[in-house]
Protein backbone atom coordinates (compact mmCIF):
# COMPACT_ATOMS: atom_id res chain seq x y z
CA UNK A 1 0.00 0.00 0.00
CA UNK A 2 1.23 3.73 -0.77
CA UNK A 3 -0.15 6.06 1.05
CA UNK A 4 1.15 9.91 0.59
CA UNK A 5 -0.53 13.31 1.13
CA UNK A 6 -0.21 16.25 -2.09
CA UNK A 7 1.13 19.18 -0.68
CA UNK A 8 1.36 22.10 -3.25
CA UNK A 9 4.65 24.69 -2.60
CA UNK A 10 5.85 27.22 -4.65
CA UNK A 11 9.71 26.98 -5.99
CA UNK A 12 11.45 30.23 -6.56
CA UNK A 13 14.88 30.04 -8.48
CA UNK A 14 16.18 32.50 -9.79
CA UNK A 15 15.16 31.95 -13.09
CA UNK A 16 12.65 29.87 -14.87
CA UNK A 17 11.48 29.04 -18.33
CA UNK A 18 9.60 31.08 -20.44
CA UNK A 19 7.06 29.16 -23.03
CA UNK A 20 5.80 31.03 -26.41
CA UNK A 21 3.16 30.29 -28.67
CA UNK A 22 2.16 31.67 -31.51
CA UNK A 23 -1.66 30.97 -33.30
CA UNK A 24 -1.42 32.10 -37.17
CA UNK A 25 1.47 33.16 -38.90
CA UNK A 26 4.24 35.49 -37.04
CA UNK A 27 7.13 35.76 -35.05
CA UNK A 28 7.81 36.73 -31.10
CA UNK A 29 10.97 38.39 -30.22
CA UNK A 30 13.74 38.96 -28.60
CA UNK A 31 12.87 35.80 -26.51
CA UNK A 32 12.52 31.97 -27.81
CA UNK A 33 10.57 29.47 -26.19
CA UNK A 34 11.86 27.83 -23.18
CA UNK A 35 14.98 30.37 -22.66
CA UNK A 36 15.48 31.02 -19.13
CA UNK A 37 14.06 34.41 -17.53
CA UNK A 38 14.79 35.84 -13.96
CA UNK A 39 11.84 35.70 -11.91
CA UNK A 40 10.26 39.04 -11.04
CA UNK A 41 12.18 41.41 -13.57
CA UNK A 42 9.92 43.02 -15.63
CA UNK A 43 10.46 42.72 -19.75
CA UNK A 44 9.15 43.58 -23.14
CA UNK A 45 8.67 41.37 -25.93
CA UNK A 46 6.97 41.86 -29.37
CA UNK A 47 4.58 40.18 -31.66
CA UNK A 48 5.15 40.55 -35.72
CA UNK A 49 2.72 38.97 -38.19
CA UNK A 50 4.25 37.99 -41.28
CA UNK A 51 3.13 39.10 -44.39
CA UNK A 52 -0.91 38.89 -45.16
CA UNK A 53 -1.31 38.63 -41.84
CA UNK A 54 -1.64 40.79 -38.53
CA UNK A 55 -1.34 40.90 -34.95
CA UNK A 56 -4.76 40.28 -32.98
CA UNK A 57 -3.81 39.73 -28.87
CA UNK A 58 -1.78 38.48 -26.44
CA UNK A 59 -3.25 35.60 -24.32
CA UNK A 60 -1.57 34.16 -20.56
CA UNK A 61 -1.38 30.25 -21.08
CA UNK A 62 -0.73 28.38 -18.04
CA UNK A 63 1.79 25.35 -18.62
CA UNK A 64 1.28 22.23 -17.12
CA UNK A 65 3.85 19.40 -16.98
CA UNK A 66 2.72 15.93 -15.94
CA UNK A 67 6.07 13.90 -15.59
CA UNK A 68 5.59 9.74 -14.53
CA UNK A 69 8.61 7.96 -13.35
CA UNK A 70 8.55 4.56 -14.13
CA UNK A 71 10.51 0.92 -14.24
CA UNK A 72 11.03 -1.85 -16.56
CA UNK A 73 10.16 -5.56 -15.37
CA UNK A 74 13.27 -5.85 -13.52
CA UNK A 75 12.50 -2.45 -11.65
CA UNK A 76 15.31 -0.74 -13.48
CA UNK A 77 14.01 2.73 -14.11
CA UNK A 78 12.80 4.08 -17.57
CA UNK A 79 13.10 7.14 -18.43
CA UNK A 80 10.12 9.75 -17.50
CA UNK A 81 7.28 9.70 -19.71
CA UNK A 82 6.15 13.69 -19.42
CA UNK A 83 3.23 15.31 -20.71
CA UNK A 84 2.40 18.90 -21.76
CA UNK A 85 -1.19 20.29 -21.28
CA UNK A 86 -1.77 24.25 -22.64
CA UNK A 87 -4.23 26.14 -21.07
CA UNK A 88 -4.82 29.56 -22.88
CA UNK A 89 -6.04 33.03 -20.85
CA UNK A 90 -8.72 34.89 -21.66
CA UNK A 91 -7.21 38.21 -23.64
CA UNK A 92 -4.56 40.09 -22.17
CA UNK A 93 -3.79 43.08 -24.28
CA UNK A 94 -4.57 43.84 -28.09
CA UNK A 95 -1.15 45.91 -28.02
CA UNK A 96 1.65 43.94 -29.86
CA UNK A 97 4.44 45.25 -27.17
CA UNK A 98 3.76 43.52 -24.23
CA UNK A 99 5.26 44.16 -20.92
CA UNK A 100 5.09 41.30 -18.15
CA UNK A 101 6.95 40.25 -15.36
CA UNK A 102 8.26 36.74 -15.04
CA UNK A 103 6.58 34.30 -12.67
CA UNK A 104 7.92 31.60 -11.12
CA UNK A 105 7.59 28.00 -11.68
CA UNK A 106 5.54 25.97 -9.40
CA UNK A 107 5.69 22.05 -8.21
CA UNK A 108 1.94 21.10 -8.11
CA UNK A 109 2.31 17.90 -7.03
CA UNK A 110 5.53 16.25 -6.00
CA UNK A 111 5.55 12.23 -5.00
CA UNK A 112 9.33 11.04 -5.73
CA UNK A 113 9.95 8.59 -7.88
CA UNK A 114 6.34 8.15 -9.10
CA UNK A 115 5.05 11.68 -10.08
CA UNK A 116 5.70 15.50 -11.02
CA UNK A 117 3.26 17.83 -12.00
CA UNK A 118 4.35 21.38 -12.52
CA UNK A 119 3.00 24.79 -13.54
CA UNK A 120 4.90 27.55 -15.70
CA UNK A 121 3.73 30.67 -17.21
CA UNK A 122 3.71 31.39 -20.35
CA UNK A 123 2.37 33.51 -23.33
CA UNK A 124 0.46 32.92 -26.75
CA UNK A 125 0.72 35.84 -29.93
CA UNK A 126 -2.32 35.57 -31.71
CA UNK A 127 -2.14 36.25 -35.88
CA UNK A 128 -4.89 36.69 -37.80
CA UNK A 129 -5.10 37.02 -41.86
CA UNK A 130 -5.60 40.47 -42.88
CA UNK A 131 -8.76 41.16 -44.44
CA UNK A 132 -8.46 41.85 -48.49
CA UNK A 133 -9.34 45.13 -49.26
CA UNK A 134 -13.32 45.33 -51.04
CA UNK A 135 -14.64 46.18 -54.16
CA UNK A 136 -18.12 48.07 -54.73
CA UNK A 137 -19.27 47.35 -58.32
CA UNK A 138 -22.55 48.37 -60.11
CA UNK A 139 -23.96 45.47 -62.53
CA UNK A 140 -27.40 46.45 -64.77
CA UNK A 141 -29.17 43.53 -65.43
CA UNK A 142 -32.57 44.02 -67.40
CA UNK A 143 -33.06 47.42 -65.75
CA UNK A 144 -32.42 46.66 -62.12
CA UNK A 145 -28.98 47.73 -60.58
CA UNK A 146 -27.49 45.19 -58.59
CA UNK A 147 -24.84 46.19 -56.15
CA UNK A 148 -21.87 43.70 -55.22
CA UNK A 149 -19.42 43.54 -52.90
CA UNK A 150 -16.61 42.14 -54.26
CA UNK A 151 -13.23 40.62 -52.18
CA UNK A 152 -10.28 41.06 -54.42
CA UNK A 153 -9.67 37.21 -54.99
CA UNK A 154 -13.36 37.31 -56.45
CA UNK A 155 -12.23 40.20 -58.63
CA UNK A 156 -9.35 38.04 -59.56
CA UNK A 157 -11.43 34.89 -60.21
CA UNK A 158 -13.93 37.02 -62.44
CA UNK A 159 -11.05 38.12 -64.35
CA UNK A 160 -11.42 41.60 -63.42
CA UNK A 161 -8.89 44.09 -62.30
Amino acid sequence: MLCFALRGHAQTPSTTPLYLFTTGSGQISPFITGELLTVGQNYEMQASPDPGYQFSDWRPVNVLFFTEFTVDAEGNPLPPITSTVLSPGAIYSDQSVLDFTMQPSTVVIDVPGVRTVTQSQGWQANFVPTPEPSTLALMFSGGTAIVLLLRARSRRALGWS
